[in-house]
């Protein structure tokens, strides 16, 4: 099965927001690296906030990896945390894939003909820069 084969493609984040909850928390409980902290109970909260704004990005993609984003350093922050978990960043990392595959590029400002002379740069003059008279 293709993706765009799903019946919705919404479907995607989902299932992904609560798995995502769902790792946060195993991770946490099990993990050394965050069992040695005296607030690894209450480490695993930004994951399944995580979680559930990867499930928010469903129908508003941005609005979800804003909160997402917001969730990522949040578990070091308020909770002290000695890092950010494998499953806050793999949280992270699809939000941004999701968002960036749902969201149309907006148009440029000016319009595409002054972004890409800038882009492109101005054209050197015959003999400039050691080029060939």
């Amino acid at each position: 099965m293709t993706w765009t084969r799903l019946r919705d493609v919404r479907l995607i984040p989902l299932v992904f927001g609560p798995l995502i909850a769902v790792l946060a928390v195993i991770e946490v409980r099990l993990d050394d690296f965050f069992g040695a902290t005296a607030t690894a109970t209450a480490t695993w909260v930004p994951g399944a906030v995580m979680g559930a704004g990867l499930m928010l990005a469903a129908r508003y993609p941005l609005t979800g990896t804003l909160i997402v984003a917001l969730c990522l350093p949040a578990g070091m922050v308020v909770f002290g945390a000695p890092g950010v978990s494998g499953a806050s960043m793999a949280g992270m990392i699809g939000a941004v894939m999701w968002t960036g595959w749902r969201e149309p590029p907006p148009p440029p400002p000016l319009g595409p003909g002054p972004c890409a002379r800038v882009v492109a740069g101005p054209r050197p003059a015959a003999g400039a820069a050691g080029g060939r008279p």
